[in-house]
């Protein structure tokens, strides 16, 4: 409701107006802030981030906003791989790349516990894949090991579950 009051404010009083430029969207972000902590706080990781990104929209420069994201985003992050990694038979290496990297850059006390799950999760799914399509197998192990190059685990699975080559 501040929102659209907000919004409502900006049509009616100059472009240039103090409080429409400055004082009104510093006070939105703290509130975006304070509504995100909260939901972080309750384990609403994917809610919060969206009230950082609401609160960043109005002041970009908000050093606790930008804290609060990094960590919303790790947890979003976190949330969403160990639950990708135990049902997954494909994904697109770029994009898990990408979150790992969020994971291990935003909060890299916490991603040594989560490459470890990962590695469990991933190894355990290419496993069960090779009961019925040692292909699969093959195909997750070699993305699973390019996300995570430096698993002893998941090279071995890439060694012994190989894709086979393109026919000449």
């Amino acid at each position: 409701q501040a929102q659209q009051t907000f919004d409502q404010l900006k049509t009616e009083l100059a472009e240039d107006d103090v409080y429409i430029t400055t004082t009104a969207p510093r006070m939105l972000a703290d509130t975006y802030a304070s509504m995100a902590e909260s939901r972080g706080e309750s384990g609403e990781y994917e809610t919060a981030l969206q009230l950082t990104d609401a609160g960043l929209a109005l002041n970009p420069r908000d050093a606790t906003l930008q804290g609060l994201r990094s960590d919303f985003l790790v947890e979003v992050n976190i949330i969403e791989l160990d639950q990708l990694f135990q049902i997954t038979s494909a994904f697109d290496i770029d994009d898990i790349s990408r979150k790992v990297r969020e994971i291990e850059n935003g909060a890299p006390a916490k991603y040594t516990e989560f490459r470890s799950r990962s590695e469990g999760a991933l190894s355990e799914r290419i496993n069960f894949l090779a009961q019925t399509s040692e292909k699969e197998a093959a195909g997750l192990a070699d993305a699973a090991f390019r996300v995570f190059p430096t698993s002893n685990i998941l090279e071995n699975l890439a060694r012994e579950y190989q894709l086979e080559p393109w026919p000449a």
